[in-house]
C-alpha cells in the first residue's frame, strides 16, 4: 500500500519512489515481484501517468527495478550481491605533452568563438553580490580575528555542520562533523588521502579522472585499471587485482556517464569488506541530474566503514573557490587525526566563512535550483542540436547529468583530426585521450563537448560550424 500525502512539500513522485524503494530494501517486495503497470498505479493512486513514470524511472536508474519487455517492471534481486545483514541494515534516506597542453589550453585559451569546454564557467553564473555581502560580514564580524590565525585542523566547524546537514538531506550521507575534512581543491583532497590510506594497489576506473591516477602514481601507489569503456570489465578486473583502494564515480561515471546500480554498489562494498580494502566515492557533480532525482551516495549504504566520500563545490559554484571536502569512515579517522594533528586547514578562513553564511541562510539551495535549471536548458539544447544538425552519423554518449556529453563520430580517423577540423571553423572541442592511461587506448572517434561555459545562444550556431567542419563524416 503506497501512502501519499497531498499536503506534503515533497513531490508525489518522490514519495512514491521512496515507498517502493523502502519496501524493496526491507524485503516486502521480493526479487522478481512485478510492480503495477504505470497506468494501473496511476489510476489507483489518482495521480498523473507522468508522476508514476518519474518514480519508476528513478528506481530503474538506481537499479532497484528493471523494465523487461512484455513482463513489465520487476524487482531486482539485491541479495545475490550482498549478505542479508547489509540488506537488513539498509536505511532509506530521508529526503605526457599533449596532456599538459590539454590542461593548460583549457584554462587560458579564449580565442575560439565556440568553446565547448567543461572546466570553466561564466562569472555571471556566480552570485557575486551575495558573495561580496557574506565576505564583508565575515571581515567585520566578531570572528574576524581568525583571519590572523591558522585555521582549524579540519576546517571551520560552522561550515562542516552545514555540509553535514546538506549531505544528509541531499545525498543520504550519514556522518558526524568530526568525519568531515575541508580541503583546498581536489588535489589537496587526494594528497591527504594518499597519506592516510594503506600502501598497496589502487584500482581506478578507465577511462576516468586523470588527477586521481597521476597523484596516486606520484605517491608511489601501483595502479590497476578497472575498465568501463569500450568494454565494461570493472568487476572482472577488480577480482583479478590485489587492490587495497578503489576510486569510483558511481552516481555519474566520468567521462562515460553511466550510473552504478544499487546491486553493483552493494557488491563493491562487500568486496571491500572481504578484501580489507577501501572505496573512494568521487561524487563530483551529484547536484546536476536533469531528468531524475539525484541518486543517493554509496556511502549511505556502507555498513562496514569502507567508503571515503569525496565532494566538491567546484561544479555548482566555481572551481576558483578551491573548496572540496571528504567524509572519512571511522576506521581512517584516527589515522588522519594522528597524522594531521598539527596541520591547519589548507582552505582560506574567509572563503569558508562566506560559504557557511551562503549555506546557512538558504541561498545555497536556491542557487542549486537555479544552476540545475540553467544547465538543464543548455543540456536539452545541446542534445537537440546534435541530433538535428549532426544527424545519425554521430552517437551521443553520457546523457541526463553533468556538464558534458561525448560524441562518437562514425568513420573518423582520429580525435586529433576532428579537433583540428573544428578549430578551422572557430570551434573548440576536446580530446578524451587524457582519461586513459595511454592515448592509444582511447577510441579514435570519441570527442568531448562541454556546455558549462559556452553561451546558450551560441550552441546551435556552434553546432552548425561543427557540421561544416565534419561534413566528410556526416
Amino acid at each position: 500500500m503506497i501512502n501519499i500525502d497531498s499536503e506534503s512539500k515533497i513531490p508525489m513522485y518522490v514519495q512514491i519512489y521512496r515507498e517502493i524503494k523502502t519496501d524493496i530494501v526491507n524485503g516486502v517486495l521480493p526479487a522478481g515481484y512485478k510492480l503495477d503497470s504505470i497506468r494501473s498505479l496511476s489510476d489507483s493512486l489518482k495521480v498523473s501517468i507522468n508522476t508514476i513514470k518519474r518514480a519508476y524511472r528513478q528506481l530503474t536508474i538506481e537499479g532497484f527495478i528493471i523494465n523487461k519487455r512484455r513482463k513489465g517492471y520487476l524487482v531486482v534481486d539485491l541479495n545475490q550481491y550482498a549478505p542479508k545483514k547489509i540488506i537488513d541494515g539498509f536505511v532509506a534516506e530521508d529526503d605526457e605533452k599533449t596532456r599538459l597542453d590539454y590542461q593548460i589550453d583549457n584554462i587560458i585559451d579564449d580565442k575560439y568563438k565556440y568553446d565547448f569546454t567543461f572546466q570553466k564557467k561564466p562569472i555571471d553564473y556566480f552570485p557575486v553580490s551575495l558573495w561580496r555581502k557574506y565576505t564583508t560580514e565575515a571581515l567585520f564580524s566578531y570572528q574576524n580575528k581568525k583571519i590572523g590565525m591558522y585555521n582549524e585542523q579540519k576546517g571551520e566547524l560552522g561550515l562542516r555542520k552545514e555540509i553535514q546537514k546538506y549531505l544528509r538531506i541531499s545525498r543520504g550521507v550519514q556522518c558526524n562533523v568530526e568525519q568531515i575534512i575541508i580541503c583546498n581543491g581536489i588535489q589537496d583532497t587526494i594528497e591527504r588521502m594518499c597519506r592516510i590510506l594503506p600502501k598497496g594497489v589502487v584500482g581506478i576506473e578507465q577511462p576516468g579522472l586523470y588527477l586521481w591516477r597521476e597523484i596516486f602514481k606520484s605517491f608511489g601507489f601501483p595502479i590497476n585499471y578497472l575498465n568501463v569503456y569500450p568494454k565494461y570489465s570493472f568487476f572482472d578486473d577488480l577480482e583479478k587485482s590485489k587492490s587495497k583502494v578503489v576510486v569510483t564515480t558511481p552516481s555519474h561515471q566520468f567521462p562515460m556517464g553511466m550510473t552504478m546500480s544499487i546491486s553493483e554498489r552493494l557488491k563493491l562494498i562487500q568486496w571491500a569488506e572481504d578484501n580489507d580494502a577501501f572505496i573512494i566515492e568521487d561524487d563530483y557533480d551529484c547536484e546536476l541530474r536533469y531528468n531524475s532525482q539525484p541518486i543517493s551516495a554509496m556511502q549511505s549504504i556502507d555498513k562496514y566503514g569502507k567508503v571515503i566520500y569525496s565532494g566538491t563545490f567546484s561544479k555548482i559554484l566555481m572551481p576558483g573557490l578551491r573548496i572540496d571536502y571528504m567524509v572519512l569512515p571511522k576506521p581512517l579517522l584516527k589515522r588522519y587525526d594522528e597524522l594531521y594533528a598539527h596541520y591547519p586547514s589548507s582552505s582560506s578562513w574567509l572563503t569558508q566563512q562566506a560559504l557557511t553564511s551562503f549555506m546557512s541562510d538558504g541561498s545555497f539551495d536556491k542557487h542549486i535550483r537555479k544552476m540545475r535549471f540553467l544547465y538543464k536548458s543548455k543540456y536539452l539544447l545541446i542534445i537537440k542540436s546534435i541530433e538535428e544538425i549532426l544527424g545519425k552519423k554521430v552517437e551521443i554518449i553520457g546523457t541526463d547529468a553533468g556538464l558534458h556529453v561525448l560524441l562518437k563520430v562514425d568513420n573518423a580517423h582520429s580525435q586529433e583530426e576532428l579537433i583540428e577540423l573544428a578549430k578551422q571553423q572557430n570551434v573548440r572541442v576536446y580530446s578524451t585521450n587524457i582519461f586513459w592511461d595511454e592515448n592509444a587506448q582511447s577510441p579514435n572517434n570519441l570527442i568531448l563537448l562541454g556546455f558549462s561555459y559556452i553561451d546558450e545562444n551560441k550552441i546551435v550556431e556552434g553546432m552548425n560550424h561543427l557540421k561544416e567542419a565534419w561534413k566528410q563524416y556526416l
